[in-house]
């Protein structure tokens, strides 16, 4: 809070600041809550829950909360929402959820929604995300730069070698990526990584070798480092050679560098490959804004300023309407369709935040920023290569081998996500597909467009499998029966979830079927899918 005082109190003899004649906190909230001022805590609701911000956030003091800030402004995020949650629950007998906490985000909104003392808003918040395209978006005038930047290339494709700026490199497609650089080009990468918090730096080292642990630590869990079964993977030797880290983050001005390092890394990074992004498919636009909107718009801004970086920008199938919205037509979305006329359909905020940083990368190229766009879909494991952990296939996957069953019809009436429907005496047939396109393959991809951008650049690529080409589960099932006999079973949805070793819900599972645009890819991965089923179902039978 800013606090304005009518003269500095200052020491008579020596002129300097007095700093115990200041106010104290204490002091302004009192003088603040006679005054009537807006911001202080004053029902007994709004001190109780002011006092959990306080404790969930590890702020000094509760009394200092301003009641109309939002949670998430004040340093909220996914690993203390559910304490808080638990917190109001208890403390007033109510089943709040993580939705509820986004839409009523302050002391003051939270205080109104635990006594009831709110409406329901009848209209749906209109959300223009146009404007929030024009909001976002600069560029420097790049005409000039672009005559140089063109005998750069050349000059790069008679020598193979380039420094590489790459963002997402501990996530899965990240650790793909740096794999790749490494191992498939002669470049220098300079992987941009969030500072670790103060509990993550071990002691007597520093910011950077935390993040160089990080980084070392992602590629490992993905079995992408060297050995004598896995010779395509990292050496330590070109992870200490030719990898660089930047301790920064792409949502901040300067890419959250020091002014010095970004002018020189401005001159001196010849492309950059952007694969961050914050990927949550509860949180609402405003909360995955700073990552995947204003961190695009500052990457487009390094891409401009010094000499000019091309840019290839890792986007998502989220940004086109799933196939139950479609174009009207059921007619297949190209690469080049213009992904402009979709986004008011899109209602989750990850796929409204990435439409809108797919646009600023477009209007970028309007301008003539060289670039290039990858629409990736669902990603599996790699041949050569590890799977993420977190993914809702493998996830399914790993619970049908466990229960030895496989869901393959609905007895329910909704699904419109079938490949083939067909009526039976146990009810409606419903052959889920799942969407799993290789993360070898679309890293692969990315790297070799990097490295060839005349052919890549103002090109839009779907890296993704088509309805109908699809893996569907009768496919996994008669993988798995090839492996164990007759032991594995088709059993309906419904049957399948009540399995003891079963944890998914059947909405869990329809959203996971049917979370698929109708989309034209760029190549039929119906080959690496197969080989990629036979993998994992034999990885999974010795865990």
């Amino acid at each position: 809070h800013f606090v304005f005082l009518d003269t500095i109190p200052v020491h008579p003899s020596s002129g300097k600041l007095n700093y115990k004649a200041l106010p104290s906190l204490e002091q302004i909230l009192s003088d603040a809550a006679q005054e009537g001022v807006d911001f202080v805590p004053t029902s007994t609701s709004e001190i109780i829950i002011a006092e959990m911000f306080a404790d969930v956030l590890s702020l000094p003091n509760s009394r200092g909360v301003d009641v109309t800030d939002s949670f998430f402004d004040l340093g909220g995020h996914s690993l203390v929402t559910i304490p808080l949650l638990q917190k109001i629950n208890t403390k007033f007998l109510i089943s709040m959820e993580l939705s509820d906490l986004f839409k009523h985000p302050s002391v003051r909104a939270l205080s109104h929604f635990v006594s009831g003392d709110f409406e329901e808003d009848t209209e749906v918040n209109f959300l223009d995300l146009q404007a929030e395209v024009t909001s976002n978006f600069r560029i420097k005038d790049i005409s000039y730069q672009m005559r140089a930047f063109w005998r750069h290339v050349e000059r790069e494709q008679m020598y193979k070698t380039s420094r590489v700026l790459l963002t997402g490199a501990t996530g899965f497609l990240g650790s793909f990526l740096l794999r790749d650089l490494l191992v498939n080009t002669k470049a220098y990468v300079l992987v941009l990584v969030r500072p670790p918090r103060e509990n993550e730096v071990q002691k007597g080292g520093t910011p950077l070798d935390t993040c160089r642990a990080r980084v070392w630590e992602t590629l490992t869990s993905h079995g992408l480092i060297y050995s004598e079964l896995n010779i395509t993977g990292v050496t330590k030797e070109d992870f200490k050679n030719r990898v660089n880290m930047l301790v920064g983050d792409a949502g901040l001005e300067s890419l959250g560098l020091e002014s010095e390092d970004f002018d020189y890394l401005a001159q001196h990074v010849d492309l950059v490959i952007h694969a961050a992004a914050q990927v949550n498919l509860i949180y609402p636009y405003a909360a995955l804004m700073p990552s995947n909107v204003r961190g695009t718009a500052n990457v487009i801004d390094f891409c401009t300023t010094g000499k000019v970086k091309p840019l290839h920008y890792v986007s998502s199938n989220a940004v086109l309407p799933l196939q139950t919205h479609g174009n009207g037509n059921g007619e297949e979305i190209g690469e080049e369709v213009d992904a402009r006329v979709y986004g008011q359909q899109l209602k989750g905020g990850y796929a409204q935040s990435k439409w809108v940083g797919e646009r600023l990368v477009s209007k970028a190229i309007d301008e003539g920023l060289p670039a290039a766009i990858y629409r990736c879909g669902n990603l599996s494991g790699g041949v050569h290569g590890g799977w993420n952990p977190r993914d809702s296939n493998l996830r399914l996957m790993k619970e049908c081998i466990q229960s030895q069953s496989v869901p393959i019809w609905s007895t329910g009436t909704t699904n419109n996500t079938t490949k083939n429907t067909t009526t039976t005496s146990t009810g409606s047939l419903c052959d889920f597909e799942l969407e799993m396109t290789p993360v070898d393959f679309v890293a692969r991809f990315i790297v070799e467009c990097s490295q060839h951008i005349r052919q890549a650049n103002r090109k839009t690529f779907h890296l993704m499998q088509t309805i109908g080409n699809r893996c569907s589960l009768s496919d996994f099932l008669r993988i798995c029966q090839e492996v164990w006999g007759n032991n594995m079973r088709a059993v309906s949805l419904e049957e399948w979830i009540e399995h003891k070793d079963v944890t998914m819900t059947v909405n869990e599972v329809l959203e996971l079927c049917s979370r698929l645009p109708n989309i034209q890819p760029l190549i039929s991965l119906i080959p690496l899918i197969i080989m990629l089923l036979i993998l994992i179902v034999v990885v999974l039978l010795f865990l």
